[in-house]
């Protein structure tokens, strides 16, 4: 991404994705909610129009675009249907945190699998059973063996992990003394002897995105597989979590979004009187706070672009800002908007209802809302005030 897109590029990419999101993601929404099933057939269109790799250079299958225009996208996205969205946030970071710290040849082998479809999705491992917001203390091994590194471990809460053809995988090099600098990052495909995938949780929301444990058990990873060099791995897992916060923010407006179209519709339909003008008073405040939500994320995308182009240093601050009043606010929106549609509100038939329980773990995965506070905390003090 030599220049920055031009707003009209970015427009044309958003309408896009608004275009498919209505016309091919939100008619799906309810039965992938209601049946668990995960949408291949969703990814399949989005990597059509260019949406699984949209930070991608185009010589790789992507759009080349800004991170302003994934986020905006994903917005769209997701206010038609979050279980996607999340799956096209995750394999848009993978793409790009391969772009950006692989070899030519790492991304020529995996890239192009991921922005064409090829790979259907692709999944970042970091987590483990005792290592969720505590990254640095994962457990997982990589032992060199020749040409090999061999992989033991378990990963936890990946997404789209069953479905998923290309995975980040975070083990460490160096013994658990060599904290944060002894792990390294590696791509892995599902066919590896030794890669094996769990049974899926039981969400509470998100139902059409999968979720599983991935094992790692004597697994043989080519050494030509490691991303970058060794001990780099969480420098590189902290970087992709800086954009991956960005995008679930985006995702949580797209749901706050969604809610609040509901109470509108809710809205035009009470008769007037005293509780219309209670809903209207509700439904400004929560428009107010989501578009406030909406300017901090692309406040933060906008930075990361400049970043990238190494007109500033860190937008870390700005991410996890972004992220935390984001996702608190779609919580809070799709819990509100619950409340005001009435018995409506708990229908499983309702949108609001779905979108409640959506948003919820929106304000956990990337970082939960508290590791996002000591993360302002740390880069407030980092500068002085």
């Amino acid at each position: 991404m030599a220049t920055p897109f031009a707003a009209d590029e970015t427009a044309a990419v958003v309408a896009r994705a608004r275009a498919i999101a209505v016309e091919r993601l939100a008619p799906l929404a309810a039965e992938l909610d209601r049946h668990h099933r995960f949408p291949v057939e969703s990814f399949r269109a989005l990597a059509d129009v260019g949406l699984l790799g949209v930070t991608v250079p185009t010589r790789w299958g992507g759009l080349g675009g800004e991170p302003l225009t994934l986020a905006l996208s994903l917005s769209e996205i997701a206010r038609a249907c979050a279980s996607t969205a999340v799956g096209a946030s995750v394999t848009n970071m993978v793409a790009e945190t391969l772009c950006r710290f692989g070899s030519e040849e790492l991304i020529a082998r995996f890239v192009p699998r991921l922005t064409s479809g090829e790979a259907v999705t692709g999944s970042f491992c970091l987590s483990e059973p005792a290592a969720g917001s505590d990254a640095a203390s994962l457990r997982a091994t990589a032992v060199r063996d020749g040409d090999d590194y061999v992989l033991d471990g378990t990963k936890m809460w990946i997404t789209s992990g069953a479905y998923s053809g290309v995975f980040i995988v975070m083990a460490r090099t160096a013994p658990a003394a060599a904290g944060h600098k002894g792990i390294s990052a590696f791509v892995l495909t599902p066919d590896l002897p030794g890669f094996g995938i769990g049974k899926a949780e039981e969400k509470t929301g998100l139902l059409g995105s999968n979720t599983v444990p991935i094992t790692l058990d004597g697994c043989r990873v080519p050494a030509a597989n490691l991303i970058g060099e060794e001990g780099i791995g969480f420098r590189i897992a902290m970087t992709a979590l800086d954009g991956g916060r960005i995008t679930i923010g985006a995702m949580a407006n797209g749901i706050a979004r969604a809610a609040l179209a509901a109470v509108r519709e809710h809205l035009h339909a009470t008769p007037t009187g005293p509780l219309r003008t209670a809903r209207k008073v509700a439904y400004g405040e929560l428009l107010a706070r989501t578009r406030a939500a909406e300017l901090l994320v692309e406040r933060a995308a906008v930075l990361k672009g400049a970043a990238l182009r190494g007109e500033v240093a860190r937008y870390t601050r700005e991410a996890a800002m972004a992220k935390l009043f984001a996702t608190e606010n779609a919580k809070a929106v799709t819990t509100r908007a619950v409340e005001l549609l009435g018995a409506a509100g708990v229908d499983r038939a309702c949108v609001v209802e779905r979108l409640m329980r959506d948003a919820r773990v929106t304000t956990i995965f990337e970082g939960t809302s508290e590791v996002q506070r000591l993360v302002i905390g740390r880069e407030v003090l980092r500068a002085g005030g």
